[in-house]
């Protein structure tokens, strides 16, 4: 299937002048921002990081709701055991296992094709995002 992508015509793998038109493009922009610096809107940054506290602390309540136990979203083991033990998602198939092999992993990319088989799934999900968001970007950005 073919999109286009920034006038770049992208297919299932796309052709290595795609890759490298979309690369130094990039490239570009970084350099230009590494040069003049960025501006930072503290206040504003400061407003997306509480939205994405409140958010999670919303998202904690349904998550609660919807599987009956109160847990935290962030840890590995706990959404580990509540996805594939306790609701039994993925019966039947291979999961992928953390690098310690202590249980079955819960990245992203893991647990995205459970998505439609609980309403649980797509909280946990979405906790994550808010949290990566608030302790990658937001307050480490405010804090230098």
């Amino acid at each position: 299937m073919n999109r286009l992508y920034g006038g770049v015509v992208m297919v299932d793998r796309p052709a290595p002048a795609n890759v490298a038109r979309l690369d130094h493009n990039a490239a570009k922009s970084i350099y230009r921002m590494m040069r003049n610096g960025l501006a930072l809107d503290i206040p504003r940054l400061r407003a997306v990081g509480e939205r994405c506290r409140r958010e999670k602390l919303d998202l904690e309540r349904q998550i609660e709701s919807a599987c009956g136990v109160k847990l935290n979203p962030g840890s590995g083991k706990q959404v580990a055991q509540l996805l594939f033990q306790t609701l039994g998602l993925g019966a039947g198939k291979q999961k992928k296992m953390t690098k310690s092999g202590a249980w079955e992993s819960t990245n992203a990319i893991d647990i995205e094709p459970y998505l439609c088989e609980h309403p649980v799934v797509p909280l946990v999900y979405e906790w994550r995002e808010r949290d990566k968001l608030e302790t990658t970007y937001v307050w480490p950005l405010i804090e230098k």
